[in-house]
């Protein structure tokens, strides 16, 4: 993961060398783009760099440059990363794309508490107070196998339906308003390292990078073998490899 903000004015510029500053806020390495004055990179080249699965991307400056700038890159919500759009007055700070999976809320939030900006946050669960699972998995890095049940889930909750829960893993504190726990046989999001085998109806899968795998092998074991042997295992025992 690597983290960009790109600007376009002396203004813009300032400001996010103030948020580069606030190193508590932000451990990891951030990149500084001033895309105006002389020899500067394009906005499409950099646009076509930054671009990638985990990335957050944060673009000061009015939200339609961002929007054009992006447009010919987006793809699926699972791979998307994060971007938000700041003016260069820090007035407003508003996720654009991959608000819950990608954290662009989260980030925008973070934003808008060191900056003192108005965070423009516009999804469902967020604006009604709806606990939002993708959201979740993304804070507590577990990985969504099926994506396209996360709809279900939170329009489940937006009407007012429960939905049901299984961990391998015990979980602390209360459940979010809607959630009960249940088996695995019958619950709605599962929670672990397992694929189930035994349900007409696939759960969405969050699952956690709990399982360190080892291999040994002779001197001239091919790496296709290798490979082979780890994915024979896993069908095996039905375990997901993200869980790895």
């Amino acid at each position: 993961m690597s983290n960009h903000i790109i600007c376009f004015s002396t203004s813009g510029a300032t400001l996010g060398q103030r948020i580069l500053a606030v190193e508590d806020v932000f451990a990891a390495d951030w990149e500084l783009t001033q895309c105006f004055g002389a020899d500067h990179e394009s906005l499409s080249d950099w646009t076509k760099r930054v671009f990638q699965p985990g990335n957050n991307l944060i673009f000061i400056g009015a939200a339609g440059i961002a929007v054009r700038a992006i447009a010919p890159y987006v793809s699926a919500k699972q791979s998307d990363p994060a971007v938000v759009v700041m003016d260069e007055k820090a007035n407003w700070c508003i996720p654009i794309l991959s608000g819950h999976l990608g954290g662009a809320n989260l980030l925008a939030n973070k934003l808008a508490k060191m900056t003192g900006a108005q965070a423009a946050i516009t999804t469902a669960t967020d604006v009604r107070g709806v606990w939002a699972v993708d959201s979740w998995a993304k804070q507590e890095r577990l990985t969504v196998v099926n994506p396209s049940g996360i709809k279900e889930i939170s329009a489940g909750l937006l009407q007012g339906q429960t939905k049901k829960l299984f961990s391998e893993f015990p979980i602390s504190g209360k459940l979010p308003e809607g959630l009960v726990f249940s088996d695995a046989a019958s619950c709605d999001i599962y929670i672990g390292i397992h694929r189930l085998t035994d349900r007409e109806q696939e759960p969405l899968y969050l699952i956690p990078a709990a399982l360190i795998a080892g291999i040994g092998c002779r001197k001239g074991a091919r790496r296709e073998q290798l490979d082979a042997l780890f994915e024979e295992v896993l069908e095996q025992n039905n375990v997901w490899q993200q869980a790895v």
